[in-house]
C-alpha cells in the first residue's frame, strides 16, 4: 500500500512538472524533500468535548497522507496525551493503528483540577516536522468535587493586532495590499475602526474588518518613512502596530481572481528589468504549475487557470532569476464534496429506555471507516463539534487559530470568497519553509513506525560521557510471548528496539549483551514528544447558570460508578497473530507439572533435562550449568543464553538460585543459535508461573523502569432494555453519552435511550467506502 501510494505521488508529480522552465532544479529538490519527508496528517475524533473529572474521553484516530487525504496504513502507533493548562502531561498513551486507524480511551481521574485541558495526537513520523504538525483540541473538564481555581479579578482584555503584507515585504514606490488581523487575547476577531498613519500621525486611510477582525489597506511606502496602524476597538480601548519596515529594493506580488476563472498574479520590481522571474504553484507538495515571464519596466503578469489548482490551499511561490524564493502567498479553492451520507431516524422523539433505529444513507460501496459519537446538550456540551473536513482542507495547513473554520466550506458567496482570501493572508503557510526544502535532504532523526512500536535509547561510556557505537544491547520485556528483544547501538550510539504486540502496564529491562562491559550506560528514551514551549491557557469561569447541569452530570458519572462499575471497566486484549516467542519453537520443551516436582533446580536439570549437564566447579565448589549442542557433539558451559521470563541471565549458574515450584515451562535449543551479533553454543527459556519472576537477582548495570505498551481497549458500556425486566429495572440510567462507535462498519445502528430526557447529537465523521470524507450530523429528542 505504502509503495502504491509513493509511486502515485511521483506519478502525479512528473505529470504536473514542466521540463521546458528553469526552475527543474527547485522542482527536484522539492522532489527529494517530499520522499525524504513524506507529509502525513493526523485527526483525533472525541466523543465530546465537555467532561466531568471520572467520565470517560473516547477517541477514534484517523490518519492519512498529507498530499491526497487518503487514509495511510503506514503507521502502527500514534501517541495520545492530555495536557493542562500550563501544557504539562497529566493522562498519556500509546494507540495500535490498524488500516482504518484506531481508537482508545481516557478515564479522568478525580484528582484532576477544573480548567481548559489539550488533547494532542501524532504519530513518531511526525515528530520529525515538529509540534506545529501535531492535531490538539481543546477539552474543558470540570471537578465537581474539588473547588475550582478562581480567575482574577477581571481586568482588561488584552488585544493583538499584526500586519501581514501580501506576498511578503514591502518594498519602497510599489503598491502593495496589506492584511490586517485584529484579535482578543484568545484568538477571536473583534470589531473596531483602523487608521492608518504616517511618522507625523498624519491619516493616510481608514478601514474596518471585513469578518472575524480581517481585513486589509493599501499602501506605497515611502523612503525614509514609518507607518503605523491604529484601532479604535468598540469597547474604546485602543490598539496599535507598526508598520513592518519597507525595503529598499525587492518584489511584490498581488494576487485578484478574473471572470475567466483566472488567477491573475502581478509582480512588481526594483530590480533586474528585463530577467526573468518565475511562478511555481503547488497544493500539498504537488506542482500544479511552474510559468516564467521576463520583467517589463518593473513588471510582470502571470496568469493561472483555477482548475489547475487542487482543492484545499495552494501555495503560489515567486522565484527570482536566481532561483530564490522571493514572493509567497497562499489560495484557497473550496472542495467539492461528494459524500452524500446522511443520517435518518426511525422517528423523530423517543422515550426513556427505549431502542433507536439510525440509518446511515450513502451510496458508497466497500469499506467504510467512520466514527459515531451521541451525545446530550446539556448546556455544557457544544453543538459544533470539531471536524475532520475542517481539518484535513484548512487548520492543519495553518498558523493560529482559525474562527468557525466550517463557515469556509459553507456554500459558496461573494462574501465567503473575499473571508477566505483573507484567512490566506493573515495565517501564513504552516506546512513547510523553503529554506528546508531546497537545502539538502537529511535523514529524518525519527522512523515511521511501519510494522510496531519501537522502544529508542542510547548508549554512553560513563568514563568520557560520549555515545559509543556497535554496542549489543538485550531489552526483556516479562509477561509477553515475544519476552526478548536486541539491538545493536548505530553510530550515534542510538538503539532501536522493533517491539510486538506488547500491551498495557508493564516494565522493560534493558542490559548490555557483553558481560564484560561495565563501563556502559543505557539511557531509554520516552516515547512521547518533548512538551511544546506554548502559553498557558487561561483558568475557567464557570458560569452560574451551568450549576444545574453540572450537578446532573456529576450524578451520572457517581451513579455509574456505583451501580454499573464492572461494565465500564471492561477491557479486551486484541488477538496476537504471532503466539511463539523469539527463538520459534523449541526443539525440546519442558512442562514441570507434568514430572516429579523438586525442591530445588539442581534436581530438576538433573533428573530429567538431559540436554542439560549439572556439574560442580572445582573440589567443593558452585555448581555449573553445562548444555549438550547435538551439532558439535560437546558439552559448554560458556556462551549460553539461558533466560528466566525472557531476562538473559549473564552468569548463567544463578539458575540455581531460582525456586522451581515457581516455573511452570523451560525451552531448550540445544543447537548453535546467533542473536544479533552474539553467537551462542544454545539457549535455556525457563517461564515463571506469573510471567514476571519476582526475586531474579539482575546484573547491578541493568536499566529497569516502567514502562507501558500499547493501551488495551475500553469496551463502551450500552445496555439492551429490549427485555420488559430491564426496562421496569430501578437501577438507574444517567449516561450523558449513550453511543460511542469508533469503528462504524453496518448502515443500521440500534441502541437504547437511557433515563435522562432532553436533545441528543448524533456525529459522524470518517471516510465513505469511495474515501471521501464523511461529516453528518442529526439531532434525537427523548422526552
Amino acid at each position: 500500500m505504502k509503495r502504491s501510494f509513493i509511486c502515485l505521488f511521483f506519478l502525479l508529480w512528473a505529470q504536473f512538472s514542466f521540463g521546458q522552465t528553469d526552475l527543474s532544479d527547485v522542482q527536484e529538490r522539492l522532489t527529494a524533500y517530499t520522499k525524504t519527508q513524506l507529509p502525513e496528517k493526523i485527526f483525533l475524533h472525541t466523543d465530546k468535548t465537555f467532561y466531568v473529572a471520572g467520565e470517560t474521553v473516547w477517541f477514534k484516530i484517523y490518519v492519512v497522507d498529507g498530499v491526497f487525504h487518503t487514509l495511510s496504513p503506514t503507521d502502527k502507533v500514534a501517541y495520545v496525551e492530555l495536557l493542562d493548562r500550563t501544557n504539562a502531561p497529566v493522562l498519556r498513551a500509546k494507540i495500535a493503528l490498524g488500516e482504518g486507524g484506531g481508537n482508545g480511551s481516557f478515564q479522568l481521574p478525580f484528582t484532576l483540577s477544573t480548567g481548559y485541558y489539550t488533547i494532542k495526537c501524532y504519530t513518531n513520523w511526525m515528530k520529525n516536522l515538529g509540534a506545529d504538525h501535531f492535531f490538539e483540541k481543546s477539552l474543558t473538564i470540570v471537578n465537581t468535587l474539588k473547588s475550582p481555581e478562581q480567575p482574577a479579578e477581571k481586568t482588561k482584555a488584552a488585544y493583538m493586532l499584526q500586519l501581514f503584507p501580501e506576498g511578503g515585504n514591502l518594498i519602497n514606490s510599489l503598491s502593495s495590499k496589506v492584511a490586517f488581523h485584529l484579535t482578543d487575547q484568545f484568538g477571536k476577531g473583534v470589531k473596531g475602526e483602523g487608521y492608518l498613519l504616517n511618522k507625523k500621525n498624519d491619516t493616510l486611510s481608514s478601514f474596518l474588518p471585513f469578518k472575524f477582525g480581517m481585513g486589509h489597506f493599501n499602501l506605497t511606502p515611502q523612503n525614509g518613512e514609518a507607518y503605523k496602524v491604529v484601532f479604535k476597538l468598540n469597547d474604546g480601548q485602543t490598539v496599535s502596530t507598526l508598520v513592518p519596515r519597507s525595503l529598499e529594493n525587492g518584489y511584490t506580488m498581488h494576487v485578484d481572481e478574473t471572470a475567466e476563472n483566472r488567477l491573475k498574479i502581478t509582480v512588481q520590481t526594483t530590480l533586474h528589468s528585463g530577467s526573468p522571474i518565475y511562478l511555481l504553484a503547488q497544493t500539498r507538495q504537488v506542482v500544479n504549475a511552474v510559468q516564467m515571464s521576463a520583467v517589463n519596466d518593473g513588471t510582470t503578469v502571470f496568469l493561472l487557470d483555477k482548475n489547475r489548482l487542487g482543492a484545499g490551499i495552494s501555495q503560489l511561490t515567486i522565484f527570482d532569476q536566481n532561483k530564490n524564493p522571493v514572493c509567497e502567498r497562499l489560495f484557497f479553492v473550496q472542495p467539492k464534496s461528494t459524500d452524500e451520507t446522511r443520517l435518518r431516524l426511525s422517528k423523530e422523539r423517543y422515550g426513556t429506555r427505549e431502542k433507536v433505529d439510525l440509518s446511515l444513507l450513502s451510496s458508497a460501496k466497500g469499506n467504510q471507516n467512520m466514527s459515531l459519537s451521541i451525545y446530550q446538550l446539556d448546556g455544557l456540551n457544544s453543538e459544533h463539534e470539531a471536524r475532520i473536513d475542517e481539518y484535513l482542507w484548512l487548520t492543519s495547513e495553518l498558523h493560529g487559530l482559525v474562527e468557525e473554520p466550517a463557515y469556509y466550506l459553507s456554500a459558496p458567496s461573494a462574501e465567503l470568497k473575499q473571508a477566505s482570501d483573507y484567512l490566506m493572508l493573515t495565517h501564513g503557510w504552516r506546512r513547510f519553509k523553503w529554506e528546508k526544502v531546497l537545502r539538502q535532504p537529511t535523514p529524518p532523526a525519527f522512523q515511521r513506525e511501519q510494522f510496531s512500536q519501537i522502544i529508542t535509547g542510547v548508549v554512553t561510556d560513563t568514563r568520557t560521557n560520549e555515545t559509543v557505537k556497535n554496542v549489543q544491547v538485550f531489552l526483556s520485556i516479562p509477561n509477553t510471548v515475544q519476552q526478548l528483544y536486541t539491538s545493536i547501538s548505530d553510530s550515534t550510539g542510538h538503539l532501536h528496539f522493533h517491539v510486538k504486540d506488547y500491551y498495557g502496564e508493564g516494565e522493560i529491562i534493558a542490559q548490555v549483551a557483553s558481560q564484560n562491559d561495565s563501563f556502559y550506560k543505557i539511557t531509554i528514551n520516552s516515547p512521547f514528544a518533548e512538551p511544546a514551549n506554548t502559553l498557558s491557557n487561561p483558568l475557567l469561569a464557570l458560569d452560574p447558570s451551568q450549576q444545574t447541569s453540572l450537578e446532573n452530570r456529576s450524578l451520572s458519572v457517581q451513579t455509574q460508578y456505583v451501580f454499573s462499575t464492572d461494565s465500564i471497566i471492561r477491557f479486551f486484549r486484541p488477538a496476537i497473530s504471532d503466539t511463539f516467542p523469539f527463538y520459534g519453537q523449541p526443539l525440546y520443551q519442558y512442562n514441570l507439572d507434568e514430572y516429579v516436582r523438586f525442591n530445588s533446580m539442581e534436581e530438576v536439570l538433573r533428573e530429567y533435562v538431559r540436554e542439560i549437564s549439572v556439574g560442580v566447579k572445582g573440589s567443593g565448589g558452585s555448581l555449573r550449568l553445562k548444555l549438550f549442542n547435538e551439532t558439535n557433539r560437546e558439552l559448554y558451559s560458556d556462551d549460553i543464553l539461558v533466560m528466566v521470563d525472557g531476562i538473559p541471565l549473564k552468569n548463567a549458574n544463578k539458575v540455581f538460585s531460582i525456586d522451581p515450584l515457581q516455573i511452570k515451562q523451560l525451552d531448550v535449543i540445544n543447537r548453535n543459535y546467533v542473536l544479533g551479533n552474539k553467537f551462542f553454543h544454545g539457549l535455556a527459556g525457563f517461564k515463571s508461573y506469573s510471567g514476571a519472576y519476582k526475586g531474579l537477582e539482575l546484573d547491578p548495570n541493568s536499566v529497569i523502569i516502567n514502562y507501558d505498551g500499547l493501551q488495551l481497549q475500553r469496551e463502551f458500556y450500552s445496555p439492551n432494555y429490549s427485555s420488559e425486566t430491564l426496562r421496569n429495572s430501578r437501577l438507574p440510567d444517567l449516561r450523558n453519552t449513550l453511543l460511542w462507535m469508533p469503528d462504524v462498519q453496518q448502515k443500521e445502528i440500534s441502541f437504547y435511550t437511557g433515563d435522562n430526557k432532553g436533545k441528543y447529537l448524533i456525529v459522524l465523521q470518517g471516510f465513505d467506502q469511495d474515501g471521501q470524507i464523511v461529516n453528518a450530523s442529526l439531532q434525537l429528542e427523548v422526552q
